[in-house]
Parts: C-alpha cells; structure tokens; sequence
C-alpha cells in the first residue's frame, strides 16, 4: 500500500490494533507505508497515546510503580494535578520544524509571565542532586512558573563508561525515579525533549525513551509530564489576550569548552528569517550562558548531575548546578519587552582528598537583568 499523505482518527485506531500485537509492528508500518518514528509522530499529533501504551498492556492500571531501590531520592505523596491543557492552531509555524507546535497557556500575575528551565537532570545516576532540583522547582512555583521545560537528559541512561554510576539501572527503574524525583505541584506541567542518555535506553530497542517516560508517568496517575521531541523541539505558551511565545529546546552534540556563546549564535543563524523563537533554551553541556542574537533570547541551561564523574571531569569548564526562572512583559503590540533570568546556581562542597558530594548549604541566585 502506498504511503498516506493524509491521515484520519479511524486511520490512527486501525493503526492502533495491528500495534496491540508486538509482531505485527513491522507489517502494520510496511502496510502503511511508514516508519516507526512516523507512527509515534502520528500519534502525537492526534493527540492520541503513543503505540508503547498499547504494546504494554490493554488493562486500565493506575496504581502506584512498584518499589525500586533508590540513591538519595526523596519520596513524595504525589497529589491530583489538572491535565494538560492544548489549543487547536499556532501561529508563525515554519515548515522546517521538527514536530509539531505544541501549545499551552501560560502562567501570569497579571503584569509579568513567567516560567522555569532545566537540564540533565540524570535521574538513575547516583550523582543526581534531586534536592538541589527539589528547592529550585518549588522556588520557580512560587515565583508563580506552572510551566518548567527540561532540555534532555531526564533519565541518565545506559552509557557503559557510567554504569557503575548508576543508582538505578534500565529504564522503568530511571523511569520510577523520575517519577518520585519531580514535585507534583498543583497546575505544574513539566514539557521537555530527550537527550543523547534517553537514546541509549530506546534506540536499540527502537522506542522513543522520552515519550516513554510520560507514558510510564500518564499510567501511574501522573499527567504532568510533556514530550515533545528528541534532541530538539518546539513549543509556544499561550498568552491571554491571543499573543504567544515561541520557545525552542535544544540538546546538542559536542563537548565542553570556556565559551558556549558562539554555539548558541551558531544554531540562531541556522533559523530562517522570520521563523526565529522568541526564546531558545540548550541543554548537555552543564553550563550556563546566555546571549541575544537575532531577537533570539538564547540560554544554555545548566545542569542538576553532581560533580565528579567521569563526564563532568572531562568537561573543559566548571559545571553549572542551576536551573533559571523567566519572567517578562509584552509590549502593547504582543511582542516581549522587559524581561529576566534568575539564575538559580547551586553550590557542592568537597570533602578532601576524595570525591564523595556533600549538600550544599542554601542557594545562590544571580539576577540578569535585560531590557
């Protein structure tokens, strides 16, 4: 059968029961004329839950994960959160996105909206500073963020040079740790991309790890956690009033180096013009920085993996254990005026002559101000 150029919802459900089957996958996406990616973006933009949920099990099962050991992760009592919120069209969409535009309405006190941002996070490794995480979300909540985007590398992965690392191995255990590890706060939406330590997990057996992790979320009771893409991904928050903003995540390749600002303006360059985000977030390279380049408000991100492993020690700079807190104004013409960066950074101690982490005692927060 040749391949579809459109697709309908009885299109999608007929898909759906040739995926229940694990041995049908092949011969359903050969039938149709499609790749496995193809499908799970289908199914993305139906709005409709991706094959891994049906592939698991047809039973409507919400009860708790099981119990796995775990390595500094405090546990929480999860508690109700409203579910995603989704509008039906964006604006300024250009054909070269790699997905599609998810949208959401954004938090405000009435003069000034505002958001929070982090990266590698690394849950399942044993260096993960949940409670440096822990603090940072509940200070961007109170700040008024009902939205926090994560830059890739939730989950730590299965790189072999950090297996003895890990604290928790495969990925319904990292999984289960993130699922304990993020704050369930009332109206609270994690939206984020996977990184270079999610694929390690699901290419070789071929599933997107990141839309995994919000399916394991969504089938524990949690429908807080967003996928968006891997490696990259779009997303606009909704203003009221009909004025958005467009926000680009990034998780590049490459290494460490003293000055990520020509990488940010690097990727900048590559947007058409006219097609630019008003803001653009990078993770996995555990530092922070940020410039403006094109209207573009670019920012790398940071990190909450400790120091001390083998990655963090081959950095050519020093980590970043921050995450930031956005907030800004739009002008009368719907287009973002004054606006900040607190950079919420996080400080380790170092007992001597080993390399055991120690917590920090209280937080330093950095105020950028741009007008």
């Amino acid at each position: 059968m040749p391949p579809r150029s459109k697709w309908t919802r009885d299109d999608a459900h007929e898909l759906i029961e040739r995926l229940r089957d694990s041995d049908t996958v092949g011969e359903a996406c050969r039938r149709y004329g499609i790749t496995r990616p193809t499908a799970y973006d289908l199914f993305a933009r139906l709005n409709l839950d991706s094959p891994s949920t049906y592939l698991r099990s047809d039973s409507a099962d919400t009860e708790l994960p099981p119990t796995l050991p775990s390595a500094r992760m405090p546990s929480l009592e999860p508690e109700p959160v409203d579910a995603p919120r989704q509008g039906p069209g964006v604006r300024r969409q250009p054909d070269y996105h790699p997905g599609p535009v998810q949208q959401q309405e954004l938090a405000h006190d009435g003069r000034r909206y505002v958001f929070g941002v982090v990266s590698d996070i690394h849950f399942g490794n044993s260096r993960c500073r949940v409670d440096f995480l822990q603090d940072f979300i509940r200070h961007a909540y109170s700040r008024g963020a009902r939205t926090i985007f994560h830059c890739g590398d939730l989950l730590d992965g299965d790189y072999s040079h950090g297996r003895y690392e890990l604290a928790q191995n495969g990925l319904d255990a990292q999984c289960y740790a993130a699922w304990h590890g993020l704050p369930q706060l009332e109206g609270l939406q994690y939206v984020g991309i996977s990184g270079n330590h999610e694929a390690t997990l699901g290419d070789r057996i071929g599933i997107d790890a990141g839309q995994y992790c919000a399916d394991y979320f969504r089938r524990y009771g949690r429908s807080d956690l967003r996928h968006i893409g891997r490696r990259a991904g779009w997303y606009r928050l909704q203003v009221p009033g009909g004025a958005s903003v467009l926000v680009f995540l990034w998780h590049p390749k490459g290494r460490g180096g003293q000055n990520f600002e020509p990488m940010l303006k690097r990727r900048i360059a590559q947007f058409p013009r006219g097609g630019e985000p008003d803001f653009m977030f990078a993770g996995h390279l555990h530092g922070f920085a940020q410039c403006v380049h094109r209207d573009v408000r670019a920012f790398m991100a940071g990190t909450f993996h400790g120091h001390g492993s083998d990655f963090s020690n081959s950095l050519g700079t020093e980590q970043s254990l921050s995450g930031i807190v956005m907030s800004f104004e739009l002008t009368s013409t719907g287009h973002i005026g004054r606006y900040s960066a607190e950079h919420c950074q996080y400080r380790e101690s170092y007992p001597e002559h080993h390399g055991l982490v120690q917590p920090a005692q209280g937080q330093v927060m950095e105020q950028i101000w741009t007008p």
